[in-house]
């Protein structure tokens, strides 16, 4: 009979503590012989990283081809190519916050005007609705998609008052009591009546809405014979005015934009200007706005980037502009190369003559820079300065 002493069972628990021990040493590298690379179960991570596109599906002859489209279609890039050995990374532009104090504004051009707001269509949409409905005013016509909001036909209007309808809403608006403007937006059909139509556009730059109000009135006392269609011009200019002034104040003063309209994403909100290169890689812009207005947003952008214009030609499509001095045309130096460079290199640059030329291709503003005085721009130096101008484009 084998009887075990305390000193025995304390050497076989040490004895199952080492084999344990050694056993979990063995067990772990196994791990990557199960899941590493050249396991038998490897990790599918990484594996779309040298995934390639295949050829189209190409069906026998006699079978029809049904309509398929790519899901996912992977869009051409247009941009300048990278230098095959090196290349220098640019500074971080600086953010423009002046231009971003004043979210609402009032933008005039031609006999024509509307309200820019630094925001989507879609997040504008509902401001819009609640201006509306909050001085209830009646609404005849709402298209989210193509982003047009008309009233219906609005009576106690007066042909020898400038804005009698308005009387009582102003007063509303000092006093937070919307609910009294009321009266002065019933619907009918007696005596003189106008109607508003709200057209919503994206603006210039990404995510900014252009609103432009159209007011329409008429004399008419029965329905058959008011207005079908909209003219390009309001009635009166005057009263246009007052409802773009009330509508831009009322967006103003909304305290948030939380609220996001599904039915106005139709309307879009994509940049108008753009920076493509050509097949030469040479940088310009695009501006899809007609010439007339591009030609004139162009000579303001160059104003609000600190260029002083020295000269413009409209027929040959050219501005000639140098830099004031309050932002160098040549990128930002650092602390350290300011402090050992000389000045005579910024007065050259300050000095510099660039040429904006701009022609339209019936659609789209091209516009590219040189220089015309001293050496030839780079492509680098060509993109700075006319990031500078889009960023100021409206």
């Amino acid at each position: 009979m084998t009887v075990f002493t305390p000193l025995s069972i304390k050497f076989i628990a040490r004895i199952k503590t080492i084999l344990i021990i050694a056993c979990t040493f063995l067990l772990l590298p196994g791990c990557s012989w199960l899941f590493g690379d050249e396991g038998l179960f490897p990790s599918r991570t990484y594996d779309y990283l040298s995934v390639e596109e295949s050829r189209d599906l190409v069906l026998p002859d006699g079978i029809e081809l049904p309509a398929i489209h790519d899901q996912y279609p992977i869009p051409a890039i247009n941009t300048s190519p990278l230098p095959s050995a090196e290349f220098e990374v640019p500074r971080v532009q600086s953010l423009d916050s002046a231009e971003q104090k004043g979210s609402v504004k009032v933008q005039k051009f031609d006999q024509r005007q509307w309200i820019l707001v630094n925001a989507s269509s879609g997040q504008v949409w509902p401001l819009v609705a609640n201006f509306l409905a909050s001085n209830q005013i009646p609404v005849a016509v709402s298209n989210g998609n193509r982003g047009v909001i008309e009233t219906d036909w609005l009576k106690d209007i007066r042909s020898d008052e400038v804005e009698p309808s308005f009387s009582s809403f102003n007063a509303s608006q000092s006093n937070s009591n919307r609910s009294s403007s009321a009266n002065a937006y019933r619907s009918g059909l007696e005596g003189s009546r106008e109607r508003y139509r709200f057209s919503l556009k994206p603006g210039v730059q990404k995510a900014t809405t252009e609103i432009e109000i159209t007011q329409q009135a008429t004399t008419a006392t029965s329905s058959s014979a008011t207005p079908a269609s909209w003219g390009n011009a309001s009635s009166e200019s005057k009263r246009e005015d007052n409802m773009i002034n009330l509508l831009a104040e009322h967006l103003a003063d909304s305290p948030n934009r939380a609220s996001y309209s599904l039915l106005a994403q139709g309307i879009g909100s994509a940049s108008k200007v753009k920076l493509l290169y050509d097949n030469s890689s040479e940088p310009y812009l695009s501006l899809s706005l007609p010439f007339d207005r591009a030609w004139a947003s162009l000579g303001l952008a160059l104003k609000k980037a600190n260029f002083d214009i020295s000269d413009l030609n409209r027929s040959r499509g050219f501005y000639l502009a140098r830099s004031n001095g309050a932002a160098s045309v040549k990128e930002e130096k650092g602390f350290i190369s300011r402090l050992f460079s000389r000045s005579k290199d910024e007065e050259a640059t300050a000095a510099e003559t660039l040429e904006f030329s701009a022609r339209h291709n019936g659609s789209n503003l091209i516009i590219q820079v040189q220089s015309q005085t001293g050496s030839s721009l780079d492509i680098k130096e060509q993109t700075v300065i006319l990031r500078r101008v889009q960023k100021k484009l409206s």
